[in-house]
C-alpha cells in the first residue's frame, strides 16, 4: 500500500515571519491607498508564503493555516472583522487564495522538470494511473493555453 509522505515545514515560523512583514509594510504605508498596500503585500510578503510551495506537497491543514495568513492581510488592509470573508476583495484585487497559488506554483515545479527531464512526464502520467498519487496537476493543466487563467475562471465560479 502506498502512503503520502509528508516533509515537516515549519508552518509557525512562516506564519511568524509573513505577520511581522505584514505588519512592518503596513505600518510605513498605512495613509496610502489600499491598491498600493495590497500590491506591496503581494510584492514582499506573499513570496515568504510561498516559498518553495511548489515542490513540497503540503497536507490541506498547512494550506488552509497559510490561506488564514493571507486572508489575515486583506482583512488588515480593508478594516475587515475575522468572521468576515476577503474571496470578493481578493477577486477584484487580481489576486488568487493560497490553494491557487499552491496549484499554480505545483504546476510551474513540474512542468519545469518535465522540460528538463522529457521522459519525466509520461512516467508522471504512469505513477497518476498506477497509484493516483496526487501528481494529476501536471496533466490536469498541460492542456490549458494559460494556466493562470483557469485558476481565474475556476475561482470565479466559486465566488459567483
Amino acid at each position: 500500500m502506498l502512503q503520502k509522505i509528508f516533509l515537516y515545514v515549519d508552518v509557525p515560523f512562516i506564519m511568524r515571519k509573513f505577520y511581522a512583514a505584514c505588519n512592518g509594510v503596513l505600518n510605513k504605508c498605512r495613509r496610502s491607498c489600499e491598491t498600493v498596500q495590497v500590491h506591496l503585500i503581494s510584492s514582499f510578503c506573499l513570496p515568504l508564503l510561498t516559498y518553495s510551495i511548489g515542490a513540497l506537497e503540503f497536507p490541506q491543514c498547512s494550506l488552509r493555516e497559510l490561506g488564514v495568513c493571507w486572508n489575515d492581510a486583506f482583512r488588515s488592509i480593508f478594516h475587515l472583522n475575522r468572521w468576515e470573508s476577503v474571496k470578493l476583495i481578493q477577486y477584484f484585487c487580481a489576486k488568487m487564495d493560497i490553494f491557487h497559488y499552491y496549484d499554480l506554483q505545483r504546476w510551474k515545479f513540474l512542468s519545469s522538470v518535465c522540460k528538463k527531464v522529457p521522459f519525466l512526464h509520461k512516467f508522471l502520467a504512469a505513477l497518476e494511473i498506477q497509484f493516483h498519487t496526487g501528481l494529476s496537476l501536471s496533466i490536469k493543466y498541460a492542456d490549458c493555453q494559460s494556466f493562470k487563467a483557469s485558476v481565474f475562471r475556476h475561482f470565479e465560479s466559486e465566488v459567483l
